[in-house]
């Protein structure tokens, strides 16, 4: 039998005013890329916190219309000093951002969770990214964009966040007996993966 679904009606607005980028907006290849036409920022979830308590930071890249960012990468990443870190995915979804009067296409770059080891002004270092950018070679004409690498030419860019400071602020003494320098609200949940299993499983 056949099966067909509804059809769906949708409409399409230009909400971006024509500042959708376009291979013709696009930044000429030997173009330098301009620290307003790519950046990126690094923020806290709290910036004041205590001794032991997780923070989640992350990063945030923001590219001009007119910036092809295709990827990025971390490059390097800093010594951290007084914390530990922990590297958590996250979602790199864009969305279009306004900052002042431009407007930019935003994901995360990087997620971490920090948990600071003493008090005091905690200073969480740059981190470097490698951006790889489309950009136009103006040198070719239609015909010939249309079958090498569709008239694109890959660029790459390095970017750093700024620095981050954290204000750790110490714990009440005495610690309390068996004080294990956890801090926050926890949960643990256990489930078995199926609970079908055969002589020897591990589970």
């Amino acid at each position: 039998s056949d099966l067909s679904s509804r059809s769906v009606t949708i409409k399409v607005t230009d909400v971006f005013k024509g500042k959708s980028p376009t291979k013709q907006s696009l930044q000429d290849y030997g173009t330098a890329t301009g620290e307003k036409d790519l950046f990126i920022t690094m923020r806290s979830a709290q910036d004041t916190v205590y001794e032991f308590q997780p923070v989640l930071l992350d990063c945030h890249y923001h590219a001009a219309l007119s910036v092809g960012l295709q990827n990025i990468y971390i490059k390097s990443k800093p010594d951290f000093k007084k914390v530990i870190t922990h590297d958590l995915p996250f979602s790199a979804s864009p969305s279009h951002t306004h900052i002042g009067n431009e407007t930019y296409l935003t994901g995360t770059c990087y997620k971490m969770l920090v948990l600071p080891q003493e008090a005091g002004r905690i200073t969480i270092p740059s981190i470097e990214f490698e951006c790889e950018l489309l950009k136009k070679d103006p040198s070719f004409d239609e015909l010939v964009d249309a079958y090498i690498n569709n008239g694109y030419i890959v660029d790459k860019v390095n970017r750093r966040t700024p620095e981050h400071t954290l204000v750790v602020k110490p714990l009440p003494q005495p610690f309390p007996a068996g004080f294990s320098k956890a801090v926050g609200s926890f949960t643990l949940d256990g489930a078995f993966e199926g609970n079908n299993l055969a002589t020897n499983d591990v589970a």
